[in-house]
């Protein structure tokens, strides 16, 4: 691997652990709320900052153990024949069609009823209003 690239991604993985470092430490000092929310305002922030950091690590971690991995067949490089037939199906995918959507519904019904969070009805208020 060019040391330049490495180079880049170090620092990268840096500055990612420092930001998140810095959101998880004014996150702290955000006050607690009231005694009625479990969670608090602070605990969003404070999570966000975290993942940000452990995504800085996990960066230099994958650096380190799989820089000398030999890399995999290119795109459509070394494909069997089936895989070759079906990459050559064209654009449309019923996972791409359905996904996207249901990904939208699933995150309303789960801050809807699941968390209880009121948001806007849209055009699902005939649907879900039964």
């Amino acid at each position: 691997m060019d040391s330049a690239v490495v180079r880049k991604d170090v620092i990268a993985a840096a500055v990612l652990v420092a930001f998140g470092a810095a959101v998880v430490a004014v996150g702290l000092k955000i006050p607690l709320g009231v005694a009625t929310d479990p969670l608090g305002p602070r605990t969003f922030p404070v999570a966000l900052g975290a993942g940000i950091a452990i995504c800085g690590v996990l960066l230099v971690a994958g650096m380190l153990l799989f820089r000398s991995a030999p890399a995999g067949p290119g795109l459509l490089g070394d494909m069997d024949p089936e895989d070759e037939a079906a990459a050559d199906a064209g654009p449309f995918s019923l996972t791409r069609l359905v996904g996207p959507p249901l990904v939208t519904l699933v995150l309303y019904l789960t801050f809807k009823y699941g968390l209880r969070i009121p948001v806007p009805e849209g055009i699902l208020a005939p649907l879900l209003s039964r």
